[in-house]
C-alpha cells in the first residue's frame, strides 16, 4: 500500500480535510495535495508530525498498510459540522492587533508627555537644559515602550505565518458582518478622539492657561501651565486615538482569512498555485497581488521616505519651540497620498504604453 493511500484512509476517517491537515502540519494546502497526488513528497519532520498527529509509527504510514485499522479513540477528530479554529488563530489575530496599537500608540503618546513633562519642569524653575533632558528621556522611553510591543508582535506574526500558510476560513458570515461593524464603529470612536485632542490644541492657541497651587500660602508652589501642555495633551489624546484605529484596521484585515492566505501564497510559483485547488476568489488575489508587487515596494518606499522625512522636521521643529511642530505629520500624511496618486497613474500610463 502506498503512502498516498494510507494518509488519505488517515485523514478520512479523523473527519479531516486537506485544509485542515494542512494546518495542523504548518504547511500549505497545495503541499497536502501534492502528496495525495504522488508529486511529491514529505520532508521527514513532515511524516514525523503526521505519526504523532495520527498514532501511527513511521514504517506502517510509509510501507505498511493501514487502510483498514481503525483509529484510536484517543487521536485528533475533527468536529463535524461547520470550520473550527483548530490552530488558534483568531487568538493570534487579537494579540498581533493588540501589540501593534500599544506600540504605535506608546511612541505618540512618548512625545505628548515629553511636552508636558518639559512644560511642568520650566514652570516650576527648573533649567532650560533639565527640561529638555526630561523631554528627551521621555521621547526615548516612548519610544522604547512602541518597540517592546512592536518588536515581538511582528517577530511572532512572521513565525505564525511560517507555521501556518495556509488558514480555512472558519468565520461564519455573521461573524464577518460583526468585524466589519466593530471596525467602522471603531475607527469612528478613533477620529472623534483624535478631533477631540485638535480641539485641545486649538486652547492652546487662544492664550488659555491653568495655574496650580500647592503648600502653604507663604510657602506654596506656584505654576502656570499653558501652552506645551495643551500640545501634549492633544499628542496623547492622538496616540489613543491612533491605537484605536490601527487595532479595528489590524484586527478586521485578519478577519479576512482570505487576504491571509494571499499573502502567503505570494513567492508561490503559477504552477504551485494552479496545483494548489484555490478557489477563484483566491487566485484573482494572488495574481494581482504578484503582478503590483513592484508597484507596491516603490510605493512604500517613497511613503517611507516621506513620512521618515517629516518625522525628522516635526522633532526639529519640537525641540526649536515651534508652536506647530505637529504639522509636520499632517504635511507627511498629505505627501504621502499624493505620492502614492502619482505613482498610480504613471505605473497605469506605462501599462497602456
Amino acid at each position: 500500500m502506498s503512502f498516498r493511500d494510507n494518509l488519505q484512509h488517515l485523514r478520512a476517517t479523523r473527519n479531516m480535510t486537506q485544509e485542515q491537515l494542512a494546518m495542523l502540519l504548518g504547511v500549505s494546502r497545495q503541499s497536502v495535495t501534492k502528496w495525495e497526488a504522488e508529486k511529491s513528497y514529505p520532508e521527514m519532520d513532515k511524516l514525523i508530525k503526521i505519526c504523532e498527529l495520527f498514532d501511527v509509527t513511521l514504517d506502517d504510514l510509509v510501507k505498511g498498510d493501514l487502510t483498514n485499522v481503525e483509529p484510536a479513540p484517543e487521536t485528533q477528530r475533527m468536529p463535524d459540522g461547520p470550520a473550527t479554529d483548530v490552530i488558534g488563530y483568531d487568538e493570534h489575530a487579537q494579540r498581533y492587533a493588540r501589540g501593534l496599537s500599544l506600540g504605535v500608540g506608546s511612541i505618540i503618546a512618548g512625545v505628548g508627555l515629553a511636552q508636558i513633562v518639559s512644560a511642568v519642569c520650566l514652570a516650576a524653575g527648573l533649567s532650560g537644559s533639565v527640561a529638555d533632558t526630561m523631554q528627551l528621556v521621555m521621547i526615548v522611553a516612548g519610544v522604547a515602550a512602541g518597540l517592546m510591543f512592536l518588536l515581538p508582535s511582528t517577530s511572532d506574526h512572521a513565525r505564525f505565518k511560517r507555521v501556518h500558510p495556509y488558514v480555512m476560513d472558519f468565520y461564519t458570515e455573521e461573524e464577518h458582518r460583526a468585524h466589519a461593524h466593530k471596525q467602522t464603529m471603531l475607527t469612528a470612536v478613533g477620529i472623534v478622539v483624535i478631533l477631540a485632542g485638535v480641539v485641545v490644541a486649538s486652547l492652546g492657541d487662544t492664550g488659555i492657561s491653568v495655574s496650580l497651587m500647592a503648600g502653604p500660602e507663604d510657602y506654596g508652589l506656584s505654576i502656570s501651565i499653558g501652552e506645551s501642555v495643551f500640545n501634549g495633551c492633544f499628542l496623547l489624546l492622538v496616540a489613543i486615538g491612533v491605537g484605536i484605529i490601527v487595532w479595528a484596521q489590524t484586527r478586521h484585515g485578519l478577519a479576512d482569512v482570505v487576504a491571509y492566505n494571499v499573502d502567503a501564497a505570494e513567492e508561490l510559483t503559477e504552477e504551485n498555485i494552479e496545483f494548489g485547488d484555490y478557489d477563484e476568489k483566491t487566485l484573482e488575489h494572488v495574481r494581482s497581488i504578484k503582478s503590483h508587487k513592484r508597484l507596491n515596494r516603490v510605493k512604500g518606499g517613497l511613503d517611507g521616505i516621506i513620512i521618515l522625512v517629516g518625522s525628522i522636521v516635526g522633532l526639529v521643529m519640537l525641540f526649536m519651540g515651534l508652536e506647530l511642530f505637529w504639522v509636520a505629520w499632517i504635511v507627511g500624511g498629505i505627501l504621502c497620498f499624493i505620492s502614492d496618486l502619482m505613482v498610480d497613474l504613471v505605473w497605469q500610463a506605462r501599462g497602456r504604453a
